[in-house]
């Protein structure tokens, strides 16, 4: 599905080069997917002011001209001038390249830290998310907000440009809208699309949110969301929560012990009963049932099972907590 894309401050006479932009579909198989990659080359395509065209593939069912276009590759990637290009690092640096000032803006974050802000979020939530164990749950969500409130506290630390030596008022707390000022740049549009997904995915599958006391993040957020650069270039959140419905694991109990014992001990019982009812049967008719004497072994089976698990389970329950206490070491 062909989506079409404003022209931005463009002067008549201008010769625009021939961009088509491919993005991963969603559900529908025409709607914008969940895809922090073709989002980044969406926003970036959008900032520019350049002009282009948008077509969502769908995953399913990828028509026969976009495989020989691009075959073996998933969205995103896009045709520059009919020249493919794939990898999205590369895509990004030459898009900054060849469109450049003074017909178009300059991307490229002032401050180098502001590259690496957050880099480490989305990984800390990949864990988090993908998570089913009870035990370990604790320590990889505090993973998940360490890394966060370093990115709050590089949000509300000014930086060297809000700080005016002349003036008396001490700034200690910034104001700016994004990562590397009041404009969007090359590291917001990498940083944005995953750290909207961490928020809606957390929220669905783990009941997380991001702490309103981070301040920094939900400004960075808040403006975000009024920037038609990111809204519409963002998939809906029903659709991101649906491309996360396999990967967001269940937490579950480490082990399934003493479930297994619940078992055992339900079919010792019936045993026992039943040897019991035929130890009655015998003595009242005088004679012993033939199916009844292997009943003491299956009693002595059903025993010896029930302690070997009682045994492993106490083991499990060591090694859980064991795991929990070095998790949350590290």
């Amino acid at each position: 599905m062909a989506l079409s894309v404003p022209v931005n401050g463009l002067e008549d006479g201008d010769k625009e080069p021939l961009i088509e932009l491919f993005v991963k579909a969603g559900s529908d198989g025409e709607s914008i997917g969940n895809c922090p990659f073709s989002q980044r080359l969406f926003m970036i395509l959008w900032l520019k002011g350049v002009v282009f065209s948008v077509t969502t593939v769908d995953l399913k069912r990828k028509p026969a001209d976009l495989q020989n276009l691009a075959p073996g590759t998933h969205p995103p990637f896009i045709t520059y001038n009919g020249e493919v290009k794939t990898d999205v690092n590369k895509i990004e640096e030459f898009l900054e390249e060849v469109l450049s000032p003074p017909k178009y803006l300059k991307l490229s974050p002032k401050h180098p830290e502001s590259n690496t802000a957050g880099m480490d979020i989305f990984a800390k939530f990949s864990a988090f998310i993908k998570n089913s164990r009870p035990e370990t749950n604790e320590a990889l969500e505090r993973g998940l907000l360490k890394t966060l409130q370093k990115l709050d506290e590089y949000l509300n630390s000014p930086l060297p440009d809000e700080i005016d030596e002349n003036s008396m008022e001490d700034i200690t707390v910034s104001t700016r809208k994004f990562l590397d000022g009041n404009e969007m740049t090359l590291a917001d549009c990498n940083l944005l699309p995953k750290l909207h997904i961490v928020k809606v995915v957390a929220k669905k599958y783990r009941n997380f949110d991001i702490p309103k006391e981070m301040t920094g993040i939900w400004r960075y957020l808040t403006n975000a969301y009024s920037r038609d650069e990111f809204t519409n270039t963002c998939p809906g959140e029903k659709e991101i929560e649906i491309a996360y419905s396999d990967v967001a694991k269940r937490l579950t109990k480490p082990s399934s012990r003493k479930d297994q014992a619940f078992q055992f001990l339900k079919w010792g019982i019936e045993t026992i009963v039943g040897f019991a009812t035929g130890i009655t049967n015998a003595f009242l008719l005088g004679s012993m049932p033939l199916s009844m004497r292997c009943s003491s072994a299956d009693i002595s089976l059903c025993l010896n099972d029930l302690a070997t698990l009682a045994r492993e389970d106490v083991y499990v329950g060591e090694d859980a907590n064991r795991s929990t206490e070095t998790a949350s070491l590290e």
